[in-house]
Order: C-alpha cells, then sequence, then structure tokens
C-alpha cells in the first residue's frame, strides 16, 4: 500500500436574504432590545454578586455557618467531593478495599446561600 495525501476541506454556503422593511425593522429593534436587557442583566448580576459577597463577610464576621433573621436565610455551603488519587491507589496495593479506602476529601468552592422571604411563592 503506498501512502496517499489526503485533504479534508470544509466548504460553507451563505446565503443572502431580502427582508421586507417592516420585518428589518421589528427584527432590529428586538434585537437592540434584547442587548440592552442583556447589558442591565448584566449590571444587575454585578451588583447582587457584590452584595452577596458583603452579605457572606458579614456572615463570617459573626462566626456563624447560618443566619436567619426577619425570613432571611445566609448559610454557608461549602460542598466536599471525593476525588480518587491513583498514586495512592498504587501505592497501597490496588484491591477495592484499598481503592476505596484512597477515596480523598477534597474541598470545592465555598459559597454562601441566601434565601429571601417568599422565595418558595415566586418559584
Amino acid at each position: 500500500m503506498s501512502p496517499t495525501l489526503e485533504t479534508t476541506v470544509t466548504a460553507t454556503t451563505k446565503q443572502d436574504i431580502t427582508l421586507k422593511p417592516s420585518i428589518r425593522r421589528k427584527l432590529i429593534t428586538e434585537l437592540k432590545l434584547y442587548q440592552e436587557l442583556r447589558l442591565q442583566l448584566k449590571t444587575i448580576e454585578h451588583a447582587i454578586d457584590r452584595h452577596k459577597n458583603l452579605i457572606g463577610q458579614i456572615r463570617d464576621d459573626t462566626g456563624e455557618q447560618s443566619i436567619t433573621l426577619e425570613g432571611f436565610t445566609v448559610t454557608l455551603v461549602a460542598p466536599v467531593r471525593k476525588k480518587f488519587d491513583a498514586k495512592k491507589y498504587v501505592l497501597l496495593g490496588g484491591d477495592l478495599e484499598i481503592y476505596n479506602a484512597a477515596n480523598v476529601d477534597t474541598p470545592s468552592k465555598a459559597y454562601d446561600k441566601i434565601s429571601c422571604p417568599n422565595d418558595r411563592m415566586e418559584d
């Protein structure tokens, strides 16, 4: 079998369409409104994150894991996940009991969970 050269080519087609002026106007209006709303959403999300961090710092200052105040609840959620450590598994000998013993608790990123009054009603 002799070596062959192969070339892969990707082809795309471009289709130009003509929109009626009324449809074009509606579409561009909706696209601009969508863009404006996305910008507002990002601004609001940034403000929420800033306040969430401040609330978390205040909760940290109290030294408590969870605080409930006037229907609000602020709880530090600090999940831990298990991660297989292959080197440890090999060092320990490698059977099923040792595999289970080789699982290491690894902390994940902690975050504050904030619940407001009436949150369940809005869902």
